[in-house]
């Protein structure tokens, strides 16, 4: 009579662990977490190197993408800033139009990839002389960085 009720605890003991597997199995859904909108973000400032090699200054780029679709280009030397123009900008998926005050009737388009805290912008058409100085690889900068 023992042994019924051992073998019973057992059939008992394996239900219930085929129950749980189940449940562990179907009824939990794959937590695969999206990257978060911040991290694949183009909002935020950005800035890159721009060697001149027949003066031999260092030209530091940035590009401030506003959340209002507002963006500044600034161009320093030495901490000095040279150039500063406001534009727009319209985001469509990986793509980028930009419109500034410099270039008014002159759109650009270019596609971007955001790797972590770097942004590359890749010239798609722009006839302006923005292709000169906009594409290339930026890193995420911050409020300490500028």
């Amino acid at each position: 009579c023992n042994f019924d009720n051992n073998n019973n605890r057992e059939k008992s003991l394996k239900k219930i662990l085929v129950i749980i597997m189940l449940v562990f199995a179907f009824g939990c859904e794959e937590n695969v977490t999206e990257p978060s909108e911040s991290e694949y973000t183009i909002v935020g400032t950005w800035g890159k190197l721009k060697e001149i090699t027949d003066k031999r200054d260092t030209i530091f780029i940035y590009l401030e993408f506003k959340v209002d679709k507002i963006i500044y280009l600034t161009s320093k030397i030495g901490g000095q800033e040279i150039e500063r123009i406001e534009g727009s900008y319209i985001k469509t998926g990986d793509k980028i139009t930009v419109v500034d005050s410099k270039f008014e009737s002159e759109n650009g388009i270019y596609s971007f990839k955001i790797n972590g805290e770097m942004l590359e912008l890749i010239l798609k058409e722009d006839e302006t002389e923005r292709r000169n100085y906009f594409p290339g690889i930026y890193k995420r900068l911050d409020e300490k960085e500028l």
